[in-house]
């Protein structure tokens, strides 16, 4: 069976904006699992439901787990790849000679299981691990830029890294979104105004981002000239 598989920054995004249900909408269309691993699952319903903040965007997500729109695996095998690829990522970088911890667990157990089932996608917002499956070497220049020093590199673990996981497709949960734009599901929340499609998309747009999403303004500006 086909699948994709989540982590838990894009869940939370659309929990947090009150669209879980666009998943089962997806996974629907998608005709496919949506799998998320034993440690997503922790940080999206184990760990939020011992808390007061956010306990109620758990229980919605706990929903969406029995309803098996979310399927969470649990293998040992996840577990193997998960260590090798924390210990490869973590010490691909280097800030006056200490290894940068760039990445967390339910991060590349989600990167682990997608390799492990040969998904067609992982969904993942943070940006770091996008840099890290996407274009690493551009990662470097920005983390240089940002933290304002010289970033050394230790190619042998980074060339591994790119090896195992350099292929992974990966989609953010602003395309989510504005999937779920294109096929007509937010139209409910279009209002009379001229400018109602504009309006929407850009509803849409900054309540992820304000939730957690990477996106810029001017990433967001093309979106909607694009999308009106």
């Amino acid at each position: 069976m086909k699948s994709i598989v989540f982590d838990a920054g894009p869940i939370i995004s659309l929990a947090t904006n009150s669209l879980l249900w666009l998943l089962e909408n997806l996974k629907e269309r998608y005709g496919g699992d949506f799998l998320i691993p034993k440690e997503v699952e922790f940080e999206l319903v184990e760990k939020p439901i011992a808390t007061k903040r956010f306990k109620l965007e758990a229980l919605q997500v706990n929903r969406e787990i029995n309803k098996k729109v979310l399927a969470v695996v649990d293998e040992e095998k996840i577990q193997v790849i998960k260590k090798e690829l924390l210990m490869l990522a973590n010490t691909c970088f280097y800030a006056h000679n200490v290894p940068m911890k760039l990445v967390q667990e339910g991060e590349m157990a989600a990167i682990a299981a997608a390799l492990i089932y040969n998904s067609d996608a992982i969904v993942i917002d943070e940006r770091i691990t996008r840099g890290l499956i996407e274009n690493p070497e551009k990662l470097v220049e920005h983390m240089s830029s940002k933290l304002h020093t010289r970033i050394a590199v230790n190619k042998k673990n980074l060339q591994q890294l790119k090896n195992r996981i350099g292929h992974l497709k990966v989609i953010r949960s602003i395309e989510l979104a504005m999937a779920g734009y294109e096929m007509g599901w937010f139209d409910k929340y279009l209002t009379k105004d001229k400018n109602a499609r504009k309006i929407l998309i850009e509803a849409i747009l900054w309540g992820i981002k304000i939730r957690g999403a990477s996106i810029s303004q001017v990433e967001i500006d093309r979106i909607v000239r694009l999308e009106k």
